[in-house]
């Protein structure tokens, strides 16, 4: 049986960090993109060894939208890695966690 995959978006904030461990522990696959996402490579590592399953790391800055397309054909390798290249080009889960929260500026 083919395992799930799950994409979070804004990977590195801690509610996609808490995420990311919710769905491995549920035996999905992940992928986690975000800026400067080399941040995560003890995360990843620790999901990997604690859920045993894959995690993948994407580099993806949501507003430069002239890697977007760079982006899905990377997530699209990704999967066929996960799946041996069946035809997959959708993660099953993709769950966007990107944003700034600004609770404390006036403006």
């Amino acid at each position: 049986m083919q395992r799930k995959t799950c994409l979070i978006i804004g990977g590195k904030s801690k509610v996609g960090i808490a995420l990311s461990r919710k769905f491995a522990r549920e035996n999905f696959n992940i992928i986690l993109s975000g800026r400067e996402i080399d941040q995560l490579k003890e995360e990843k590592k620790f999901i990997e060894e604690k859920y045993l399953i894959k995690c993948k790391l994407v580099e993806f800055d949501i507003l430069n939208f002239t890697n977007h397309e760079k982006f899905i054909m990377e997530i699209e390798k990704i999967l066929k890695s996960f799946n041996g290249e069946k035809k997959l080009l959708m993660p099953n889960i993709i769950v966007s966690v990107v944003g700034k929260l600004n609770i404390y500026d006036n403006e």
